[in-house]
């Protein structure tokens, strides 16, 4: 009888831990994570195109694109999240985990602060991971014009 109580007492305690491998759990992270820098997520679609969980981390590949522009102008980040109790939290972007643009190059400040180059995506920027702005050409610091020799 002791082995019954014991094992329904488990069954029980095991079934008290919240399910939170799904996407949806991971938007809240990433969510939480780039609201907290200054970034205006709600000028921001995003979306959780990727997700892979292995025990108490997760790895995810996210999508940001202005509310206004078409899903072309998506830039995507990597992000690791770490289990804390029953959500996620992100860690920070994954080993290769920068920039990738889709259909095309985005413009304005990105969701991990610089510039993308050209223009103009809704937001500010979040300093982090990217904090030096581009130039107005696109061009690393230092480097010629495109077009010219040496």
């Amino acid at each position: 009888m002791r082995r019954v109580i014991l094992a329904v007492a488990v069954l029980t305690l095991a079934g008290c831990a919240k399910d939170i491998n799904n996407k949806d759990a991971v938007k809240t992270a990433i969510m939480k994570r780039v609201s907290k820098t200054g970034f205006d997520v709600k000028a921001m679609k995003v979306d959780i195109t990727q997700v892979s969980f292995h025990d108490q981390d997760a790895v995810a590949t996210v999508a940001f694109v202005p509310n206004a522009g078409p899903p072309e102008a998506a830039v995507t980040f990597k992000y690791n999240l770490h289990r804390q109790n029953d959500e996620w939290v992100a860690t920070g972007l994954a080993q290769g985990g920068g920039m990738a643009a889709h259909g095309g190059a985005p413009t304005g400040p990105n969701p991990h602060g610089g510039t993308l180059p050209g223009g103009a995506m809704p937001g500010g920027s979040l300093p982090g991971s990217m904090s030096a702005p581009a130039p107005a050409n696109g061009l690393p610091s230092g480097h010629p014009p495109l077009g010219q020799q040496q």
